[in-house]
């Protein structure tokens, strides 16, 4: 759940970047959003009802509060990028995004909570089910690559979020991306065990849902903090 949010999030800054398939992928979030949940919960019409109106809710202030702020952050990295980009810079841009983060998912997290309470315990059951599953898919996907199978997939997915920013690139960027895969840590271990931390901390959350101050703090620690 918290790495779907995480992809709903980046679809939100990219659609921001006003290309015409950003900006379609952004109008049908809520569509998207409802289809990647129906992968992990099968809701019943009055929950249907209500998650509805709360991602209308949510994406109408998103619409109106947050693309104001992420349009001026992008134009402020195109001016300040002009002539020279340092490391500085690029963490500054981080440390924004991560704000713009922690801001989409406070603002949300009451909804997030009030969704989750509705769930019976069989649909709490199935849900731990299928993150389970998925979790154990990903973990044989990734956890036996040897280092180079695991470059090698990391380059073809990073190339993709690339060009899926800027274009086909020329091939002495795809040169630089791959530079870029082969540097970086192989951190599989620590991100599958991240995955698996932070699914045992959501099932013992859900176990308290009831307890509305309890869940509240629970869910502020899984979807606003979870580097905590």
């Amino acid at each position: 759940m918290r790495h779907l949010g995480i992809r709903i999030i980046i679809i939100f800054l990219i659609g921001s970047l006003c290309g015409c398939s950003m900006l379609y992928s952004y109008r049908n979030i809520e569509r998207y959003i409802r289809w990647s949940l129906a992968d992990y919960v099968e809701w019943d019409s009055a929950q249907q009802q209500q998650l509805h109106a709360r991602l209308s809710a949510q994406l109408e202030w998103h619409r109106q509060t947050q693309l104001p702020r992420y349009r001026a952050w992008l134009e402020g990295i195109r001016d300040e990028t002009q002539s020279t980009v340092d490391i500085a810079q690029l963490q500054r841009a981080a440390d924004q995004l991560q704000l713009f983060w922690q801001d989409a998912m406070a603002h949300a997290a009451a909804d997030i909570g009030a969704q989750l309470a509705m769930l019976s315990d069989k649909q709490v059951s199935d849900l731990i089910a299928a993150m389970h599953e998925k979790q154990a898919d990903i973990k044989a996907e990734y956890a036996e690559l040897t280092p180079a199978q695991a470059i090698k997939k990391r380059s073809r997915a990073m190339r993709k979020a690339v060009q899926y920013w800027l274009g086909p690139l020329e091939k002495n960027q795809q040169d630089l991306v791959d530079e870029w895969a082969r540097q970086l840590p192989d951190g599989r271990a620590r991100w599958l065990n991240s995955r698996e931390r932070w699914t045992a901390a959501f099932e013992q959350a859900l176990a308290h849902r009831h307890e509305p101050d309890m869940f509240a703090a629970a869910i502020q620690r899984l979807f606003v903090t979870p580097q905590e």
